[in-house]
């Protein structure tokens, strides 16, 4: 089928590196001619962020500059980004996605992920091992009011 979406588990972004993951991801777009979500996290593991070297503490800004600079990459021939935790100087990705930006959707349930997915994420992905309607009431309210501050929808 061509209606199928292709959704990833959730990757922990700051673990990797943003332009080689935006290359992977735009290649899987490709083969699944514009069918790709990527659903992406900060991640809660101490001991994993001081095995790979990574600061825990900036886990948060660390995606977030992320996400900006996948999206350039994925939209842009020639890309050329100054943050705080990457440098891209003219360069870019071969083949560009089909989509363009390639959907992000953000997992977490912590009252910072649900602002950060209202202000940055094109969807969510929730994890709650038991459900609770209020709880999911809850999060969507602090999603959607972080949207509209920000001048988007969710």
């Amino acid at each position: 089928t061509t209606r199928l979406k292709l959704l990833t588990n959730i990757i922990v972004l700051p673990y990797r590196n943003p332009f080689l993951l935006a290359k992977a991801i735009a290649s899987l777009d490709v083969l699944s001619d514009g069918r790709f979500i990527l659903a992406t996290a900060a991640g809660y593991l101490r001991a994993e962020y001081q095995a790979l070297g990574v600061d825990f503490a900036k886990r948060g800004k660390i995606m977030e500059e992320q996400v900006v600079l996948m999206r350039k990459l994925w939209t842009q021939e020639v890309v050329n980004y100054q943050g705080e935790f990457h440098r891209v100087t003219a360069a870019g990705i071969n083949p560009l996605p089909v989509q363009r930006p390639i959907p992000l959707w953000f997992g977490g349930q912590s009252k910072v992920v649900l602002r950060r997915t209202g202000r940055l994420a094109d969807g969510w992905f929730p994890y709650y091992p038991w459900f609770s309607a209020p709880q999911l009431e809850e999060d969507l309210a602090v999603i959607h009011d972080a949207a509209r501050k920000a001048g988007l929808e969710f």
